[in-house]
C-alpha cells in the first residue's frame, strides 16, 4: 500500500516523501511539485526540518537522507 508523509517547511513550500524512494517539493503551497531523485527503492518513514532548512529524510533499513533547501 503506498504511503506519503509531508512536511511545512514555511507557508508556500512543502516537501513529501513516500514509497519507492519518492521525494517531491512544492514552492507554491502545493499547487506544482518537482521530484528530487533519490536512486533509493524503499518506503521513508518520516521527514524532519531544521531551523536552518536542512530536511532530514529517514527510511528503512536506517537509512537518513539529508538535502539542503
Amino acid at each position: 500500500k503506498a504511503r506519503q508523509i509531508g512536511k511545512y517547511i514555511n507557508k508556500k513550500k512543502v516537501i513529501a516523501a513516500g514509497t519507492r524512494g519518492t521525494i517531491i517539493l512544492s514552492k507554491d503551497g502545493g499547487k506544482t511539485w518537482t521530484e528530487f531523485p533519490s536512486n533509493m527503492f524503499m518506503k521513508f518513514n518520516d521527514i524532519e526540518v531544521t531551523d536552518n532548512n536542512s530536511i532530514f529524510i529517514v527510511g528503512e533499513r536506517g537509512t537518513i537522507l539529508k538535502l539542503k533547501e
